[in-house]
């Protein structure tokens, strides 16, 4: 590879990350605006969960075809796309007075981050096919940052009485300065996805794939729900402000932050496996102490361990999932991701409506039976592999 070729690699995963950056911001604006969204459009928990589910559902519907645009396409093409169409619904989005419209228009939302969720991770794969985890924990470590940046500066801003409208429409604009940061298509040369039913097939009559795809679905659940309901839950049963809610779940980010880089860094010494494991039992240790305390100073401790322990969870999956089942990298990251978008929408969903029923720190019990089962499967998983067929010699 000349020098010309690695300059355009590098500006290709420089667009990457920064389009996962925004990816996540935009999808973290919704929870820490969603108590002044409630206000201005008069919802209780359940309704603004719907937000989330909703939006999910149209994730999932459009990652199954997205493999199949991208064949025809391209993958930067069809992320420059989607992230114009993000763009759009923001803007629509900041001038909705309508319960019904609002939800309608953050379906069109689901539709082009669905497809930046079910792209990026093996738009990357592409990029590095020979990454054992470092690269794909590096490009999912902006999402927590991103987060960060929404959790705080949108919690600033709500608090300091600027408008959620305002706020939707200035991330808008961020999102489509991205859609520019790509080079042409023509410039960079990448393997085009199998979309072939043999391919499709033998991915899904693999046993294990399903196996790994319900641990996504958990695991997923209890990462997006934790965060989605993080700021309304110190707003509500803390009394804090915008700002504060902000702040614990930027804690929250900054702490999967710091897990996925130490993963990217780890992951050439220790096997994924090994690592899920670790995350797990740690995991559902703290998701089930988070809740015991009453302390908002504590709360926010566990907080940021919360997302330290949980981190890597998501992206290990997924690489994992390619070097077990080892067949069409694309095809296997967008089919776990349509088990692992429902799993988020689904844990959301009930979170609010326990929220609802039970108050809404009781209803984070949910997360810890999430994890619980994710450590199930994942053992389970570990057995299978060892004693089954398939062989993996770094388990």
């Amino acid at each position: 590879m000349n020098d010309i070729d690695k300059k355009i690699f590098n500006r290709t995963f420089v667009a990457s990350l920064a389009t996962m950056f925004v990816y996540a911001a935009s999808v973290f604006i919704l929870p820490v605006s969603l108590e002044n969204i409630r206000k201005d459009l008069s919802l209780n928990l359940t309704q603004g969960g719907i937000f989330g589910f909703l939006s999910s559902i149209a994730q999932f519907i459009i990652m199954v075809s997205s493999c199949f645009i991208s064949a025809h396409f391209g993958k930067i093409k069809t992320l420059r796309f989607s992230l114009l169409i993000v763009s759009l619904a923001f803007i629509i989005f900041s001038f909705v007075n309508n319960y019904i419209i609002a939800l309608l228009v953050y379906i069109f939302f689901g539709l082009g981050s669905g497809v930046l969720e079910a792209l990026l991770t093996p738009f990357v794969q592409d990029l590095y096919p020979d990454d054992k985890g470092q690269k794909q924990n590096l490009l999912h470590s902006f999402w927590p940052l991103g987060s960060i940046t929404s959790f705080i500066l949108a919690g600033f801003l709500l608090s300091n009485e600027i408008s959620w409208r305002y706020i939707f429409l200035g991330y808008a604009i961020v999102i489509a300065f991205v859609i520019f940061l790509y080079p042409s298509s023509k410039k960079i040369s990448l393997p085009l996805s199998s979309t072939s039913l043999m391919h499709i097939k033998e991915i899904l009559t693999e046993p294990i794939f399903y196996l790994l795809g319900f641990a996504l679905f958990l695991a997923g659940g209890a990462e997006i729900a934790f965060g989605f309901w993080l700021p309304t839950l110190v707003q509500i049963h803390f009394g804090g402000s915008p700002f504060f809610g902000g702040v614990a779940a930027a804690l929250f980010s900054l702490g999967m932050f710091i897990g996925r880089v130490t993963v990217s860094n780890i992951a050439k010494h220790i096997s994924l496996y090994k690592i899920m494991i670790i995350s797990a039992i740690f995991s559902l240790i703290f998701s089930i102490t988070f809740v015991v305390f009453e302390s908002i100073v504590i709360m926010y401790i566990f907080t940021f361990i919360m997302g330290l322990s949980i981190a890597c969870q998501w992206p290990s999956l997924q690489t994992f999932a390619v070097d077990i089942i080892k067949k069409d990298a694309t095809l296997i990251m967008v089919f776990l991701s349509c088990f692992g978008i429902p799993g988020s929408s689904s844990a959301t969903l009930i979170l609010g409506v326990l929220g609802d029923k039970y108050g809404l720190k009781n209803a984070f019990y949910i997360i810890p039976v999430y994890l619980l089962l994710f450590l199930i499967l994942l053992i389970i998983a570990g057995i299978i592999i060892k004693k089954g067929k398939l062989k993996y010699s770094k388990l």
